[in-house]
């Protein structure tokens, strides 16, 4: 039996970092250089060098937003853990 599109999408946001953004459409977290998915768990180090794990995140809620990522150590702009928001 074939996934419905529902059911992938819940799967997706269970174990990947990503949410409903501004215009109501799936966005997901992804590295800014390797184009990875970010998942729930991951450490990933902040520009300055130092470790967090990743726990969730806020996709844009409006064009000119780049969200936010959730973090062991708080909430942050994605950029600062070298990420970035993609509309899918």
């Amino acid at each position: 039996m074939k996934k419905q599109i529902k059911d992938i999408r819940r799967d997706l946001m269970e174990t990947h970092i990503a949410g409903i953004g501004y215009d109501g459409k799936l966005w997901l977290l992804i590295d800014d250089v390797t184009q990875i998915s970010v998942k729930v768990g991951d450490v990933r180090e902040d520009f300055r060098g130092e470790k967090a794990i990743m726990e969730d995140g806020t996709a844009p809620h409006k064009p000119s937003s780049t969200g936010r990522v959730q973090s062991s150590k708080g909430e942050y702009f994605p950029s600062v853990y070298g990420c970035k928001w993609i509309k899918l």
